[in-house]
């Protein structure tokens, strides 16, 4: 399309690192020593540590030796790519939450348009949330329409994020501002001629199509004419028409659009300071001065968004151009100095494209005059027929920032893709090609046909897929940008899954709150393994804290059986022990899942219930539920009640046993506390449940073995404790009966 050579300016070699383990140049010397420089990358960043080492370790000099040579004494930190700014921060997580809306707003128009609405997305299993637009179809918008709609407003916001981040103070350093000026400028023009099509005013009013007001304020918005301090100097002077840049100022606000500007810097002409010029107000006068003519002609011109079709508006512009053609301008340029410059005045207003071109400052200036005056019809996918005759004017080819342009009005959109990616700046390219995507404007095409490294076409990804997981590698250094760098993996279809899946799992859990939002990151996304070694490394973390409850909470959302019943063991042991009551708060602090998961986790949820009611002297409650624990361990439900603890809780039911005044269990409740008992005796490891009840009294209580009494004249007062209560739980029910057949009238 283009008449000159767009192929890449020369790029230099990145500058070396010199780390100070050896002098510049001083490489033969490390070798001779038979010493080379390693490298270890920190994980998740932009730093190397480099030190010196042998490179045979089996005939390394001896440590004194070693000594001798500087160079192994020294361990560097270099960089080898930069890091974001902090002061970014906010404008990448502000484009971020623009890029996901545009994502979800893209999923619901593809929804909307098949008719499948709730199908899974390529998203990683993303539901899409409230953020989404509403992409419903209407009566001017099809499906693509719809996608460039959504598209543009993305493209809006995200230069109204550039424009803010570009004015904060202090002021960024030049070379930023020009990246930020460069983005905005693409983006701009990028809507005005490819998506901005797709807009619709009102219901009634749709846009037909037309550049003229979007290539109007791209070029006021980026490329600023005249420059202000200049315009006041020469306005506010006594003879403005003397200045030397007057005219300049007058073609280039026609040119622009810049009308109002225009007739300001006219009124300032000797031709508008006649006194004839008073009884023109009325527009009566058939000899009214070339300035009052320019000023009529520019009030009555047509624009295209005051017309709801393009054929009114041609129409209209038409009319517009024969009420010009009738003034006779030879006639009315007899009577002014200034005979030549009114002249090309008329020549812009005419449409003249050689007037135009003549009096542009640069090409840019040029289109947009001529979209306006000559044009104005002229659709985007029609402007590339243009470029042939701005440009031979003269374009620096070495300006990447004219080479985005070029290539965005030429349809050249590798051409786009390939000098935004020039710029030092992943973002620009990242959210360039996602634009050009979700548009519909660029080819899906699997990249690396010529790479070796990814010979296998199953092995490629999308341009898109490629520079958005750039642009988050890019992002993951900043600890605070983390977060924001896996929102953007995450659209990746080809690829987002498996980088997931190795990075979330190696990111720090350190901050605070940190974890939440990374486990709430996989549930989103379906990442349910990465979720569950999220809670893996959440569990070690409480349990090397000593918080066992918590611990057990995360392995319980990991799924991890095995853990769980490991930890619930080694509560269980140490309770039987040191008869240390923390379980209690432990047991207390479990949810309910985590009930549901495990059986001894519910067992002792149960058993902190029986320590509860004793407290709050329920004690008939208590008894019922001591009974109904113990039961539970003769039906083979070993994962319930560990057989272990049947000693201690036969102890537990010593003190129920013992009141005097009322009885708390019934008959059949002392039957199954005889049988525990009884299990006791008979088990071929009653020594062990006796003697483990000993050590953990004689630890609890901080005394020895022979101030204690031992375990078998406990299982004595256990033995009497029951034949006793169970005596008067016989005389308890006979009165119970005698009761109920005294009260119960004969048959």
């Amino acid at each position: 399309m283009l008449t000159q050579d767009d192929s890449l300016p020369s790029q230099q070699l990145s500058e070396p690192i010199f780390l100070g383990l050896c002098e510049k140049g001083g490489g033969p010397q490390l070798a001779a020593r038979d010493r080379a420089i390693v490298g270890v990358m920190r994980p998740l960043s932009n730093d190397i540590l480099c030190y010196a080492a042998a490179r045979s370790p089996a005939e390394e000099p001896i440590a004194r030796e070693r000594g001798k040579f500087p160079q192994d004494q020294i361990i560097k930190i270099a960089k080898f790519g930069e890091d974001i700014n902090d002061r970014r921060v906010p404008f990448v997580t502000a484009t971020e939450h623009i890029f996901t809306v545009l994502q979800a707003s893209i999923r619901s128009t593809r929804d909307v348009r098949r008719g499948r609405t709730g199908r899974r997305s390529t998203r990683l299993g993303f539901a899409g949330g409230d953020d989404s637009m509403d992409m419903a179809d209407d009566a001017y918008g099809s499906g693509d329409q719809e996608r460039k709609l959504a598209t543009c407003r993305a493209s809006e916001a995200y230069r109204r994020e550039i424009r803010q981040y570009a004015n904060v103070s202090p002021p960024l350093e030049i070379g930023e501002l020009q990246l930020f000026r460069t983005a905005h400028s693409a983006l701009q023009l990028l809507e005005a001629i490819h998506l901005r099509d797709a807009f619709t005013t009102n219901a009634a009013r749709p846009q037909w199509g037309h550049l003229q007001e979007g290539l109007r304020q791209w070029l006021a918005d980026n490329y600023d004419a005249p420059p202000q301090d200049e315009f006041d100097n020469f306005r506010k002077s006594l003879r403005p028409r003397e200045h030397e840049k007057y005219w300049k100022y007058v073609y280039q606000c026609l040119l622009r659009g810049h009308f109002q500007a225009a007739i300001s810097i006219l009124h300032r002409h000797p031709d508008f300071q006649t006194p004839s010029n008073a009884r023109l107000a009325g527009g009566l006068s058939e000899n009214p001065t070339l300035v009052i003519v320019v000023e009529r002609v520019l009030s009555q011109m047509p624009r295209p968004h005051q017309y709801p079709s393009q054929l009114d508006f041609e129409q209209k512009f038409a009319e517009w151009c024969k009420d010009i053609q009738r003034w006779d301008v030879p006639k009315l340029r007899t009577g002014t100095k200034d005979a030549e410059q009114f002249g090309y005045v008329f020549g812009i207003l005419r449409g003249n494209e050689a007037v135009i071109h003549k009096l542009a400052e640069d090409w840019r200036e040029a289109l947009v005059g001529i979209i306006l005056f000559a044009r104005p019809t002229l659709k985007g996918h029609d402007v590339a027929e243009l470029l042939g005759k701005l440009l031979e004017r003269g374009v620096d080819y070495n300006d990447v920032q004219v080479q985005i342009e070029l290539g965005i009005i030429a349809h050249e959109f590798q051409r786009v893709i390939r000098f935004c990616s020039m710029l030092d700046w992943w973002w620009l390219v990242a959210h360039m090609t996602d634009l050009l995507h979700n548009s519909g404007t660029l080819d899906d095409e699997l990249l690396g046909p010529s790479m070796p490294v990814v010979p296998n076409k199953r092995d490629r990804c999308s341009q898109r897929e490629w520079y958005l997981l750039n642009y988050a590698n890019s992002l993951i250094p900043n600890l605070s940008l983390r977060r924001t760098a896996l929102e953007y993996i995450a659209v990746c279809p080809k690829f987002g899954r498996s980088v997931l899946e190795e990075l979330v799992v190696r990111m720090s859990l350190d901050t605070v709150g940190e974890a939440p939002k990374l486990v709430e990151f996989c549930r989103r996304h379906g990442l349910d393994d990465v979720k569950n070694e999220l809670h893996r490394r959440l569990a070690r973390i409480e349990y090397r804290a000593g918080r066992i409850g918590e611990a057990i909470e995360h392995y319980v959302e990991a799924r991890d059986a095995q853990k769980v019943s490991g930890l619930v063991e080694e509560i269980i042991d140490g309770y039987l022990s040191t008869a240390n009551m923390e379980w209690l708060d432990i047991a207390g602090k479990v949810g309910q899942p985590a009930l549901e998961f495990n059986g001894r986790l519910a067992f002792l949820a149960r058993y902190r219930e029986f320590h509860e009611l004793y407290k709050a002297q329920k004690f008939r409650e208590a008894g019922s539920l001591l009974v109904e624990m113990l039961t539970s361990s003769f039906r083979n439900d070993e994962r319930f009640f560990p057989k272990r603890l049947l000693w201690t809780a036969l102890l537990d039911s010593l003190p129920l046993l013992d009141m005097q005044h009322t009885t708390v269990f019934g008959v059949d409740d002392i039957y199954e506390l005889m049988r525990t008992l009884e299990e006791i005796l008979t088990s071929d490891r009653r020594d062990d449940y006796l003697g483990a009840w000993e050590a953990a009294t004689r630890a609890k209580l901080g005394i020895g073995k022979d101030r204690m009494i031992s375990a078998e004249a406990q299982l004595e007062v256990v033995r009497e404790a029951l034949v006793r209560n169970l005596s008067r739980a016989f005389v308890y029910k006979g009165e119970e009966n005698a009761m109920n057949r005294a009260t119960t009238p004969d048959e």
